[in-house]
């Protein structure tokens, strides 16, 4: 795919040199201005549901956990100060804080961290959100100090702000009621500013947990070392040769030699799009150690976490999505074969989609060791493999059938809007594209499940419905035999018919009891339908650079931090590349 598109890069690399140049410059004055400090650190635990949530209330009360109406509803929650879109849920319960005095103990900075996305603000404009008002808040506190936001190691569905609940504060951060009387958090009103409120509720609880705090003095020291990640999504390649991410595409094309990726010639695992290279920064402070890491990081990384299976109840489609009749948690070759207007491919899915099973995790975060995320520049989430549902979330499908007329289709790109070397027709590239995305399961066409619009008949034997079938309205049976679960609720469940493909639909008739003998007839509303896109965990794999991102980087972050093998790793490491900068 690379080799065939002959775009350009339409940004200025020249202005990227000037940033890098200025910080070069401002590292210079701020080393020539060095002078003894000692560091106070503090930890506080905030009112957030830090427990693992692993299934969500029955919001619909069908009898059945975590299906899409439960979930709909558990997004819609307003939980306290963060909201979390991923199952298993896991939030960073504590803020941490380091105040740094000089030998007079006036304070020099405060560095305050918190494993979250900030997220208050829903606009179209560019702002630090409420970090930013912390920041503000402890510089006035406590004036000549500098105050420096270090973003957790945290994947971005962990939203602080987005719908969870912020309590109104005063200007000192304590949190007021409707009548603004100062109260404990679990009495407080809601914000009307979310971005001014948290940022201040923040501030003040950083503040206090260094209050009373010994001082220590302060050392640094720095080790390194590099983790090289797998660039297996091929829309990173496509961004970089359209110019979305140019120096990325100089690399991959040879026109920039580079030591930050790796090709395929030079480690076979790095496969066709190469490895990009994450340096990781471990500074020893005295009581803390900081330990930089790329991208948004699974914060089970840091935290920790058990062995977990989320079973996902909408539906039980996802339970043997090849219907082998072997259920795909226990299925040692799970074969799909995916089927769209187009396109048509077998696929062996990483995993079974439910119940989804998440590997035990060694924490490496503690309150003496602070993971920090997004600081190296990481491409994408960082997550461990059984963390993705390989989902193609159907982009190319629309985008395929909208350019299918020849005029749209032989459109010249390089006339349009983008500087090219050569011409690339708008048809030529959504196919090149198309074939290079990865194994993925589409949204399969089928479906085993019946929504009903009737309460389902109940045997007085006890016994289970034997004699059953599927009829139109007109009385024409279309399906009988086999399997059938009745409930919960209003759902039957025939597992051995694809109920898709024999036509099912709103208006036909399930018939209980033998021919002749019909004791009841229960009109059907829809079939459930399998959409893989609608798993929680599904995103990832179109935002990730690679589904096992975050497990490279945790074994190469272990490794630092024991100054040695890593006792916990998740994967066999790049052999043949280097592992650790020349200081």
């Amino acid at each position: 795919l690379l080799g065939s598109l002959p775009m350009r890069p339409g940004v200025d690399a020249r202005w990227w040199l000037a940033v890098g140049a200025r910080c070069e410059a401002a590292s210079r004055r701020a080393a020539a201005r060095l002078s003894p400090a000692r560091l106070r650190a503090g930890l506080a635990e905030l009112p957030v549901n830090s427990q693992i949530i692993d299934a969500v209330p029955d919001a619909d009360g069908d009898g059945m956990i975590n299906d899409i109406n439960d979930l709909q509803a558990w997004y819609a929650r307003s939980a306290p100060l963060v909201i979390q879109r991923q199952l298993p849920a896991q939030i960073d319960p504590f803020l941490k804080t380091l105040r740094v005095d000089d030998a007079q103990g006036n304070a020099l900075a405060v560095l305050v961290s918190w494993a979250v996305a900030p997220a208050t603000l829903d606009a179209p404009i560019i702002s630090a959100d409420f970090p930013g008002r912390l920041r503000a808040e402890i510089e006035a506190r406590l004036p000549g100090a500098v105050a420096i936001w270090l973003p957790g190691a945290a994947d971005d569905t962990t939203l602080a702000g987005a719908g969870a609940f912020t309590p109104a504060v005063d200007a000192d951060g304590q949190p007021l009621d409707a009548e603004a009387r100062p109260v404990d958090f679990e009495g407080a009103a809601p914000a009307q500013n979310t971005t001014r409120a948290l940022g201040r509720y923040l501030a003040a609880i950083a503040l206090d947990s260094v209050a009373d705090v010994e001082d220590e003095p302060l050392t640094f020291t720095v080790a390194s070392r590099y983790a090289w990640v797998p660039l297996t999504n091929p829309r990173f390649g496509l961004a970089a040769r359209l110019g979305l991410m140019p120096r990325l595409g100089d690399w991959l094309t040879g026109r920039a030699p580079t030591d930050a990726w790796a090709s395929g010639a030079q480690a076979p695992a790095c496969g066709g799009l190469g490895c990009l290279r994450y340096r990781l920064d471990r500074l020893d402070l005295g009581p803390v150690t900081l330990l930089t890491t790329p991208g948004a990081m699974d914060i089970g990384f840091s935290l920790g976490r058990d062995e977990i299976a989320v079973d996902f109840a909408d539906q039980r489609n996802l339970r043997d999505l090849d219907g082998d009749s072997i259920l795909d948690a226990v299925d040692l070759e799970i074969q799909v074969l995916t089927r769209s207007d187009l396109h048509e491919a077998p696929v062996t899915p990483d995993g079974p989609a439910n119940p989804q099973r998440f590997d035990a995790i060694d924490g490496l975060g503690s309150a003496s060791v602070w993971l920090l995320g997004r600081a190296n520049g990481g491409v994408g989430s960082m997550r461990t493999r059984e963390s993705h549902q390989n989902v193609f979330e159907g982009q190319l499908d629309g985008l395929r059938r909208a350019i299918a007329a020849p005029p749209i289709a032989a459109l010249d790109l390089c006339q349009v809007a983008f500087p090219c070397y050569g011409r690339i027709p708008l048809g030529e590239l959504v196919d090149l594209t198309w074939s290079a995305q990865p194994a993925v399961l589409a949204d399969l066409p089928g479906a085993h499940e019946l929504m009903l619009g009737d309460d389902l008949p109940v045997r007085a034997d006890g016994a289970a419905w034997i004699d059953w079938h599927l009829e139109r309205a007109d009385g024409e049976v279309i399906l009988f035999g086999g399997a059938l679960h009745l409930g919960p609720g209003r759902r039957a469940f025939i597992p051995d018919h694809d109920l898709v493909l024999k036509g099912i639909g709103r208006g036909d008739v399930l018939a209980f009891g033998p021919p002749g003998a019909i004791e009841a007839r229960v009109p059907v509303l829809g079939v459930v339908p399998v959409v893989l896109r609608d798993h929680p965990n599904a995103g990832d794999t179109w935002t990730s650079i690679s589904p096992a991102a975050g497990d490279h980087v945790y074994t190469v972050a272990c490794e630092l931090l024991a100054n040695g093998p890593c006792p916990t790793p998740r994967v066999e490491l790049m052999q043949g590349l280097p592992m650790a900068p020349e200081r």
